[in-house]
């Protein structure tokens, strides 16, 4: 990516919004890190070879934080933003990108140096009254989001209208952009994403006045969105990441510590009201990011009470044990939040079921130096998880089990379950059990575990590997390679010189057998690569030979003879 030509790989949805807020001077504390350049720093390491790193903080929905490092010449290097957005460039780095452009000393696509545009609140600020009145009913006539922002501000309120309103201009843009079978296109995304800004700029307007409007409307939005993701290609996660703006938005408002008693009774009311239907099912992270904001609102046993019935329904279908489980990680921060930490510790305990509440346990114990008790929650982890065959969960237990047993110098039960990791799977584990024996029993050991290994009937695993590649162990690398040529690579160093003939042998079968099975040009791509790395490996004669008896065998297959000859070039 290269500054002078952003359109070239950000989409123009973003491009515009980045756009939109680099001119509302949304781009703040915009400087140079860690390098003798400030925001001239392009200009200024020019010559030097040097990349200059920038950090800056972007106002969105909130304060976000942007970096960005780039060479002197304006190319790209890396990004990285503190939104949810899952894309590959956010309207934040966008505006970043387009700051830099335009007044970081970077030659825009034409060559010339573009001028920072006036933020709107510069160019008004010395108009007359009339002249703002003009503009505001232009603007009103034109934009019925900006109409009822303007209503927000200083008309008199109506929340159910200003929702209804809300919610048809919404509607009405998503059946504008969708096809005839109501499906929305990844091209139409960004113009129901702009028009779903207006309608969060009602939200922001209604903040000032009515912060439980201002939620209410938020949560529209989340659920026209929500419902629409069923039916849109959000290939870029424009949709996702305009709502989790939305999510956070709700959660930044609701737990203001400066609202009254009654509006944060109002607003749990709300968010309760709000969870558990049907079209959350699907998105059980919204949801519970919800909950959670109503579960810091509850001051008293009756808000305690009512979040506890909303929740007692039981779980949707899908998802369950995720949502049960993230419920109670709630319920749990809510006990120690109203009832302290004697409490939360009871709950924790009762709960182990949840893998969460186990580890938790299990670190807390062992923070405490409690080894007995972090070896009797990690063995009764194991026990329960290898009755559901839940291996992920069997192996986190006994990578706890290991800790247990190192730091409470049980170092018998560590070497053990060490190697019970190590022939699992987990190959980090092999530098700790090698060091827990004196050199000279460690050879009978690996071998060992190579021949338990071998007697299972399934093909060599990590584990294998991992021994007769620590161990240089020839003769069984050989006979993996043979019967698994692709390896080759892998081993090169314990083959070569001494199996020189047989690897060139291997590897020539190998690539007669890909040249023989492809028929597209990335698969003779790759076959050509192969060759060109037989040749990096030194075995150059061997490769060139390959490439000649391929050449004569297929001379019809253009493409591939292409790939070849090109290979052969480089």
């Amino acid at each position: 990516m290269h500054l002078s030509h952003l359109d070239a790989d950000i989409s123009a949805t973003i491009l515009r919004r980045g756009q939109a807020y680099a001119d509302d001077g949304l781009v703040l504390a915009l400087a140079g890190v860690d390098s003798p350049y400030g925001i001239d720093g392009l200009e200024s390491a020019k010559g030097t070879g040097s990349p200059v790193q920038y950090e800056a903080q972007v106002q969105g929905t909130r304060l976000y934080r942007v970096s960005v490092e780039l060479l002197p010449d304006g190319t790209v290097l890396a990004y990285r933003c503190s939104c949810p957005f899952d894309g590959p460039v956010c309207k934040h780095v966008a505006a970043v990108l387009l700051v830099l452009r335009s007044g970081g000393g970077a030659t825009s696509a034409t060559g010339s140096d573009a001028i920072r545009p006036s933020s709107i609140e510069e160019l008004l600020a010395d108009e007359p009254r009339d002249v703002l009145m003009e503009l505001l009913v232009a603007l009103a006539a034109r934009s019925p989001a900006a109409a009822q922002q303007i209503r927000l501000r200083v008309g008199p309120q109506n929340p159910e209208g200003t929702l209804a309103e809300c919610r048809q201009l919404l509607q009405r843009a998503i059946h504008q952009q969708s096809d005839g079978y109501g499906f929305l296109e990844y091209a139409a995304v960004g113009g129901v994403v702009e028009s779903s800004e207006a309608v969060r700029d009602i939200a922001a307007a209604a903040a000032v006045r009515d912060p439980v409007l201002a939620v209410d409307i938020y949560l529209l939005i989340i659920e026209e969105l929500v419902r629409l993701l069923q039916m849109a290609d959000d290939s870029d996660g424009l949709l996702g990441g305009f709502i989790e703006d939305n999510v956070s938005a709700v959660d930044h408002l609701a737990v203001d510590e400066n609202l009254s008693t009654d509006t944060r009774h109002l607003l749990f009311e709300h968010l309760l009201q709000f969870v558990g239907r049907p079209f959350l099912a699907d998105w059980p992270d919204w949801e519970i990011a919800i909950a959670a904001t109503a579960s810091r609102l509850v001051s008293s046993s009756v808000m305690r009470e009512a979040w506890e019935r909303r929740f007692a329904g039981g779980p949707p279908e899908r998802g369950h044990s995720y949502r049960a489980e993230q419920l109670d990680l709630l319920r749990h921060a809510m006990i120690g939040r109203l009832d302290g930490p004697a409490e939360a510790d009871t709950f924790l305990l009762g709960n182990l079921h949840h893998p969460t509440f186990r580890e938790a346990a299990i670190r807390d114990a062992l923070g405490d130096g409690r080894y007995d008790e972090a070896l009797a929650l990690a063995d009764a982890g194991i026990e329960a998880d290898l009755a559901q065959n839940l291996w992920g969960l069997v192996t986190r237990w006994q990578q706890l089990k290991y800790e247990a047993a190192h730091q409470s110098g049980r170092e018998d039960l560590a070497r053990q379950t060490a190697r019970e990791l190590f022939l699992g799977g987990q190959t980090a584990y092999y530098d700790a059990l090698k060091s827990a024996y004196a050199s000279e029993v460690w050879e009978p050991v690996w071998r060992g575990m190579l021949e338990e290994l071998e007697l299972e009937d399934r093909l060599p695993g990590a584990a294998y590997l991992h021994i007769i590649a620590q161990e240089h162990d020839t003769p069984r690398i050989l006979q993996y390679c043979r019967r698994n040529p692709r390896a080759l690579e892998r081993f090169l160093g314990d083959l070569l010189p001494a199996h020189r003939e047989e690897v060139a042998e291997l590897w020539r079968r190998d690539v007669v057998h890909q040249a023989e099975m492809a028929s597209t040009r990335t698969a003779y791509q790759a076959l050509a690569q192969t060759l060109r790395r037989m040749e990096g490996a030194g075995l150059h004669d061997e490769a060139q030979a390959i490439t000649n008896g391929l050449l004569a065998q297929y001379p019809r297959k253009r493409a591939l003879r292409e790939e070849l000859q090109t290979a052969a070039r480089r």
